[in-house]
């Protein structure tokens, strides 16, 4: 079967990127940012729109690489384990399971949005604290005017 314009010119680029390397990885990245419109130029519409294939794409990445880790370790149980007991000879093939690595971000990001939540009541009832001080100082003046000006009056 024919390959479509698209794969021939996807397996043109898979060649040049082994044959030049890094070379052409940087031309690369320079064709591609030519293209590229940031998200601030973009409509609503358009912007809904591109950050829904993004979700797309990042979650069939996921889902791969989650499968692909449950194939290394599918691989590494299905050995050559006959029988349903151990021998005593050391066998060569280890299991090798695959965790997903944590890092600190998303821990930290939740910490800080913990502490933006925490520290919003905060500042609500410190402005609270502040408006009716101001409030209370307003009053007393008002009223210290009236009484001089009925003073003054009378």
């Amino acid at each position: 079967m024919p390959l479509s314009r698209a794969e021939v010119q996807r397996r043109y680029r898979e060649r040049k990127k082994k044959r030049e390397g890094e070379d052409y990885l940087a031309k690369e990245r320079k064709r591609q940012q030519k293209y590229y419109t940031s998200v601030s130029q973009l409509s609503l519409s358009e912007k809904k729109k591109r950050n829904e294939e993004i979700r797309k794409r990042v979650r069939k990445h996921r889902i791969a690489r989650r499968l692909d880790g449950q194939q290394v370790i599918e691989k590494e149980d299905n050995s050559d384990s006959t029988s349903g007991y151990y021998s005593q000879e050391p066998s060569s093939s280890r299991l090798v399971v695959r965790l997903p690595v944590r890092r600190n971000g998303p821990k930290k990001r939740l910490c800080r949005a913990l502490e933006t939540a925490k520290a919003k009541p905060r500042k609500v009832i410190s402005d609270n604290i502040e408006t009716k001080k101001k409030v209370r100082t307003n009053t007393t003046k008002k009223v210290t005017e009236t009484n001089n000006s009925k003073t003054e009056n009378g």
